[in-house]
């Protein structure tokens, strides 16, 4: 199907509803994965709406997964994203990752790395890196690309407290009262 710029959208959205049941005779499905969905515009949302209604008598087209930060629950509470809201099964949030999670976390990210040199991270740092991030996942992978750059630059093997200061000053941020 070739789509040109003119298709209306429910041309659009009907090409994709044969697409969808062209997948059931041979056992596929579909998933649309949706990552930082807490900036979409209003008038996209509605149309993830729209297109959650794609279904069969026996079953739903089309899966949808709503990644996004916490304001995406405040964005889908409002009165005007009701209707999407109401067509959502299944809702998860991560909690911020404790000290102890931020080392296990970093650990597991160094062992899946693996390099020919051993990296490690000085209990102190882990402290650091769990001030600056507040145990968000996406800041904590920040914090380190930039202290990792630091050290190997540095010919360091060992992260430091002062390399995660230096990193987190790096990237404007500030330690929670933990780190005092």
């Amino acid at each position: 199907v070739l789509f040109r710029s003119h298709a209306s959208r429910h041309d659009l959205i009907s090409a994709l509803h044969d697409f969808l049941l062209s997948l059931m005779p041979i056992g596929g499905s579909a998933v649309l994965i949706i990552d930082e969905a807490q900036h979409l515009a209003p008038d996209v949302l509605e149309q993830i709406r729209v297109i959650s209604n794609l279904e069969t008598s026996q079953a739903k087209l089309l899966q949808i997964v709503l990644v996004g930060q916490l304001n995406l629950l405040d964005v889908l509470a409002t009165a005007a994203m009701r209707p999407l809201d109401q067509r959502i099964s299944s809702l998860a949030t991560l909690r911020p990752l404790s000290v102890d999670e931020v080392a296990a976390y970093v650990s597991h990210r160094l062992d899946v790395a693996r390099g020919t040199t051993p990296v490690s991270f000085a209990n102190s740092a882990i402290e650091q890196l769990h001030a600056y991030s507040q145990g968000v996942p996406r800041v904590i992978n920040l914090i380190c690309d930039r202290a990792l750059t630091r050290a190997a630059a540095r010919h360091a093997d060992r992260i430091t407290a002062e390399l995660v200061d230096e990193a987190a000053r790096e990237l404007r941020l500030t330690a929670t009262a933990e780190a005092a």
